[in-house]
């Protein structure tokens, strides 16, 4: 899906060139362990859904990944692998979300996840959640038969919704590459501390991807845990209320009600405080394997 929407990437990122603090060696060690991204078994497994799908969809539906899989920020073998699946527009397209969700359904129903679609919002779950199915309009890009971002889902709670799934991923992966790895692995190990904490309902991928991105340059330190405690710390003072949090599209401010209102940020600002604070007492430990139990225990196990 060509991406309509221009946004500039952000500038390239120099990593610090203050020394290497000794101390955070083991941190460092503990932290590239947990912060490692999706076993190529799982990213080939997630290529293999979106062909499935594609083949169940049939020529009417682009179908792509989006998400952590495509934005290469999936944290370990993250368990949900999110696909979109865009209908074009015209051409006795389904005129409503109602229409297109009933249409997507019917085709899974007549294919192996028959007894496995369950509703939730914009999306649809298969497989107990392994796979989160979004069914999405788009616009044909003039001349051609390819559908153009941003694409039209579903309204959650009668507002109208857009996403430019590819765009996102491209500029998440800029970050990454501009930041030398630090955009991955930082947002890898805050999607793990989440998922530990079941508090996905207050803090999505997407609001974590936002995030990271967003912030400064200076806390995508050469040393990661020196620059994962800085990213922290940012996180924890930030307010919805004074600051702006761009989207890596550069087309919105992700503290809006319909996005990450501010009730949910701050709960999950309340947790990631006493996280923090948690912290102090295993940033003093130098042994290696104990730093690496104390680091799991804080940002979950799996």
């Amino acid at each position: 899906m060509p991406d309509a929407t221009t946004a500039s990437p952000r500038s390239i990122v120099l990593p610090s060139s203050a020394p290497t603090d000794p101390r955070l060696v083991p941190h460092d060690a503990a932290l590239t362990r947990l912060a490692r991204p999706a076993s190529p078994t799982r990213i080939a497994a997630a290529g293999e859904t979106v062909a499935r799908l594609a083949a169940i969809l049939g020529s009417e539906y682009e179908v792509a990944l989006h998400g952590s899989y495509a934005t290469g920020t999936a944290s370990g073998d993250a368990p949900a692998i999110d696909v979109v699946a865009a209908r074009r527009t015209g051409d006795g397209a389904p005129e409503t979300f109602g229409e297109l969700i009933f249409a997507v359904v019917g085709l899974l129903e007549r294919s192996e996840h028959r007894d496995a679609v369950i509703e939730r919002g914009a999306a649809l779950w298969l497989r107990g959640g392994d796979v989160v199915l979004t069914p999405a309009l788009g616009h044909v890009q003039p001349g051609t038969d390819r559908i153009v971002e941003p694409l039209f889902v579903r309204p959650v709670n009668t507002v109208f919704r857009r996403m430019s799934p590819a765009l996102h991923a491209e500029r998440v992966r800029e970050r990454d590459e501009a930041t030398g790895g630090r955009m991955g692995e930082f947002t890898r190990l805050l999607k793990r501390w989440v998922r530990a904490q079941g508090n996905g309902h207050l803090a999505s991928g997407y609001h974590v991807e936002s995030a990271v991105h967003d912030a400064p340059d200076h806390v995508f330190d050469a040393q990661l845990t020196r620059g994962f405690v800085a990213l922290l710390d940012h996180l924890c003072a930030l307010d919805p209320a004074r600051d702006v949090v761009t989207s890596p599209c550069g087309d919105k401010d992700i503290f809006l009600e319909v996005e990450w209102d501010a009730v949910r940020f701050g709960e999950w600002q309340g947790q990631l405080r006493r996280m923090r604070a948690e912290l102090d007492g295993v940033l003093a430990l130098d042994e290696p394997d104990e730093v690496l139990e104390r680091w799991t225990r804080v940002l979950g196990r799996s």
